[in-house]
């Protein structure tokens, strides 16, 4: 196999990230356990779509009843606020820079539902929090 053509994508599925207060996030894993998706292709010509495709496929999941949100988090942001991956372009910058600085970024996927479910419960708290402190 020419390992040109061949992109390693390490991802942590079901997590959620939390504010950890001053502006921080903290990713909260789901499980102990990460994943690897092994794209053979090269970064030019992976897409959005295939990496989505292919994650819903390695946790059996139908891609086109559920949308996934793909993030992480750059090594050099100290806040630890999550980039988001919404396109080809966001994907070709975060396989770069992994390759570049050799970081190993871990892919953050959320399905969008407990994306919802999580920020519900959140404004929840928040809402509690608030009531607490009247």
């Amino acid at each position: 196999m020419n390992m040109n053509r061949c992109i390693l994508i390490h991802f942590d599925y079901g997590g959620y990230y939390s504010n950890t207060g001053g502006g921080y996030m903290e990713w909260n894993q789901s499980e102990a356990r990460i994943y690897t998706l092994m794209m053979k292709t090269t970064v030019e010509d992976v897409t959005y779509s295939e990496v989505v495709r292919s994650i819903c496929k390695k946790m059996k999941r139908d891609e086109y009843a559920n949308r996934l949100k793909l993030s992480y988090t750059p090594k050099e942001d100290h806040k630890h606020r999550p980039s988001i991956i919404e396109d080809d372009e966001d994907l070709c910058a975060y396989i770069m820079t992994c390759h570049q600085d050799q970081s190993g970024n871990i892919l953050h996927v959320e399905p969008l539902e407990d994306v919802a479910e999580n920020m519900e419960s959140e404004e929840v708290a928040r809402n509690e929090s608030a009531d607490l402190c009247e």
